[in-house]
């Protein structure tokens, strides 16, 4: 899950920046308890709503290096891809 990533890595790397954005987007309500979990490290599923309509996405974070790697430790890219044709529609949709 997306939060439990994020938890993670403010444990491994704490970021005062990081912390306070997810304490302000992403802690976790009581409205939260009831939602289906996930647990995967791999893909995480995410559901965005934007003008009424909900889009159904996956994320994939690639990291790079190894822990004895400086440079490359803290490196990584997050894809998103949509997770069924009526997401993907919208993002072929012109305007």
């Amino acid at each position: 899950m997306f939060r439990s990533r994020i938890t993670r890595q403010l444990a491994t790397a704490p970021d005062p920046e990081l912390t306070a954005l997810y304490e302000d987007l992403l802690a976790p309500g009581p409205e939260d308890a009831s939602g289906p979990s996930v647990d995967s490290d791999v893909v995480i599923p995410m559901i965005i709503r934007i003008g009424g309509r909900e889009l159904r996405l996956f994320s994939t974070i690639t990291t790079f290096g190894t822990p004895m790697d400086i440079t490359l430790d803290e490196v990584a890219i997050e894809s998103y891809y949509p997770a069924d044709a009526e997401s993907a529609a919208y993002f072929t949709e012109p305007g």
